[in-house]
């Protein structure tokens, strides 16, 4: 799968059951010591919220899908502005999923450098991505 196979989107309500789906993957590599229901329900209440939420008022904030060459949902990124605790105003990922069939693809590169031009048309030039520490590929990335 290369950039030419990928488009990448704003992402949509219909989307909604794809993004519900890579969501869970965001429990992989949990320490013992976390709740993976929890973190599950967590997730995906995120994504509902992101749903319903009303786009007129979400200039802070966005979500782009990948979907592939066969029209399925490869991954997607949420990223924001925020105000670090310096006061400096930067982007956040707070989500960056790939879907595991898509992993080393990518994906996840395309992903970031969306979240990086979304940053740049706001004049932020900063941007964090939040990653556990388990999760060294994101960690790379």
């Amino acid at each position: 799968m290369g950039d030419a196979d990928l488009s990448i989107r704003p992402a949509r309500p219909e989307h909604q059951a794809a993004l519900l789906a890579l969501a869970l993957r965001l429990t992989e590599g949990l320490p013992a010591w976390r709740d993976r229901d929890r973190w599950a329900a967590a997730a995906q209440s995120w994504v509902r919220a992101w749903a319903a939420r009303d786009p007129a008022h979400d200039g802070d904030q966005a979500v782009y899908v990948a979907i592939d060459a066969a029209g399925r949902c490869a991954g997607f990124v949420d990223v924001a502005a925020r105000r670090h605790f310096t006061g400096d105003e930067e982007a956040c990922v707070g989500e960056l999923v790939v879907a595991a069939e898509a992993e080393g693809k990518g994906v996840g590169t395309l992903l970031m450098r969306t979240a990086e031009d979304w940053a740049r048309q706001r004049g932020l030039s900063l941007i964090g991505l939040d990653a556990s520490a388990p999760n060294a590929r994101a960690r790379r990335l």
